[in-house]
């Protein structure tokens, strides 16, 4: 849903087909799924497109309302869903939600939008983290078994202990790494499996 130009809010469930015929155990896994954890798995594919799909909302405000056409080649049966969305603003709008917002200056809407970079493009704590309360929450929880870890890590520095030393050490890496999904994550699609 666009909610201003060069940003727009995503609503987004996840259905099973027939969840009732899916094994008990599965049943009652998802059930338990923290909320953060679902969101970390759609972040995921968010990433993989946000930053392209940026530039192409760049390039289309240099252009004119049915620009998309000439400029993108969506030849798959996966592009039918953008194929008809696009071919819909056109025919039922005028450029889209803000298709008249630059009607004075003779730009399109969408030229006005800031330009990002990938690193503002692909934030997460700004687009998302800071306003779900989940992952609020999951990363403040996060924040707070770093520092008992580097505390355990001192502590068993001081005692000799080696093993716990290490192991929170080891923990509390562990959650400066697990943090940053909360915070940015850059996808680079050639080193994706």
């Amino acid at each position: 849903i666009p909610t201003k130009p060069g940003h727009c809010r995503v609503l987004f469930k996840f259905v099973i087909v027939n969840a009732g015929s899916l094994p008990k155990f599965a049943r009652w896994l998802i059930a338990r799924t923290p909320t953060w954890k679902d969101h970390q798995t759609r972040n995921k594919v968010f990433d993989s497109d946000a930053f392209l799909l940026y530039l192409q909302e760049m390039e289309l405000a240099q252009g004119t309302k049915d620009g998309w056409k000439e400029k993108f080649f969506m030849p798959t049966s996966l592009d039918a869903l953008v194929t008809g969305f696009r071919t819909w603003v056109d025919k039922f709008t005028n450029g889209g939600p803000y298709g008249l917002a630059g009607a004075d200056t003779g730009k399109s809407a969408g030229a006005a939008a800031a330009a990002y970079t990938k690193r503002e493009v692909m934030d997460r704590y700004e687009q998302h983290t800071k306003h779900c309360k989940a992952c609020s929450g999951a990363l403040r929880n996060t924040k707070i078994l770093q520092v008992a870890a580097l505390v355990a890590c001192v502590v068993g520095a001081c005692l000799r202990n080696l093993p716990l030393a290490l192991t929170s050490l080891a923990a509390a890496f562990y959650a400066e790494k697990w943090k940053q999904r909360f915070i940015f994550v850059d996808h680079i699609h050639a080193h994706q499996d």
